[in-house]
């Protein structure tokens, strides 16, 4: 554990992997086990263009369900400088099955996959996570009254935001131009740990963004009215929130820095997690 301390988090004792097709989406062809000759099997059934990856063995699970979460990311410039926009709300997606790890459990996608497309057809349990979606607030309140006050901001958003620059920097290596105003949205699944480390499970290009449950219909007009004004103009649109426009002119361009800042309540936005070159 010294040499690789989330081994307890992420090993467990039931020794389970996930295969994914490569390039697939929605969920499709996802295969949770703990047997080496089914995961060989499934992988030549798709001609070995799959994801192996080890299964989190202990999640944090509230009300025994196990969730990811997904974080929203902008990714407006590459080169000379790297610039990461991250929104300021993430949402949780959760199982509508109790977490186990038993067999039977693992070949059942309503308990293992927390995929909405594949939520919204699981057989109804009871109504204690409403559209099997949490929002931010939400899951921070549970958090923090588990764990303590500013636990949620202090350990989970802090070890988002330290993958989606991890994820950000990555992708600067990669062979890409910008061209005009081209950007990437960016959906990061990420998965909480019972000692509330994340963990990167994949990062979707081209993510939902459709108003599929109260949570994200919330999200998502904010999302894109404050995507379009800070990619056409770089933090100098029109912006209803005055501080937010203020502060990107100050983050970006080295202006006076805004007063008065946001406050708690300020409305969810995209905000400047890295500028490097």
């Amino acid at each position: 554990f010294d040499a690789r301390p989330q081994a307890a988090v992420v090993d467990g004792a039931a020794g389970v992997w996930v295969l994914k097709p490569a390039g697939g989406s929605c969920g499709e062809g996802v295969v949770c086990s703990t047997s080496v000759q089914e995961l060989l099997a499934a992988a030549m059934a798709r001609r070995w263009r799959v994801v192996v990856q080890k299964y989190i063995e202990r999640p944090l699970t509230p009300l025994a369900r196990k969730f990811d979460v997904r974080q929203w990311v902008l990714l407006s410039a590459v080169r000379p400088k790297l610039v990461l926009w991250g929104f300021s709300e993430a949402y949780a997606r959760f199982a509508q099955q109790r977490f186990a790890l038993s067999d039977a459990s693992l070949r059942d996608k309503f308990a293992h996959l927390c995929n909405y497309s594949i939520q919204k057809d699981a057989p109804a349990a009871d109504d204690a996570i409403a559209e099997n979606m949490w929002s931010q607030a939400q899951l921070a309140a549970h958090i923090d009254r588990i764990y303590g006050a500013g636990s949620f901001e202090a350990r989970v958003r802090a070890g988002i935001r330290a993958i989606a620059v991890a994820v950000a920097e990555t992708a600067a290596r990669l062979d890409v131009e910008k061209v005009g105003h081209g950007f990437e949205w960016l959906g990061l699944d990420i998965i909480v740990g019972e000692d509330l480390s994340c963990y990167l499970l994949e990062a979707n290009v081209s993510p939902d963004v459709s108003h599929s449950t109260a949570v994200t219909a919330a999200l998502v007009p904010a999302a894109t009215e404050d995507a379009l004004a800070l990619l056409l103009d770089e933090g100098h649109a029109a912006d209803t929130d005055a501080p937010v426009a203020a502060r990107r002119r100050s983050t970006l361009y080295g202006d006076p820095p805004p007063t008065p800042a946001d406050g708690p309540a300020a409305a969810p936005r995209w905000d400047l997690w890295l500028r490097a070159s």
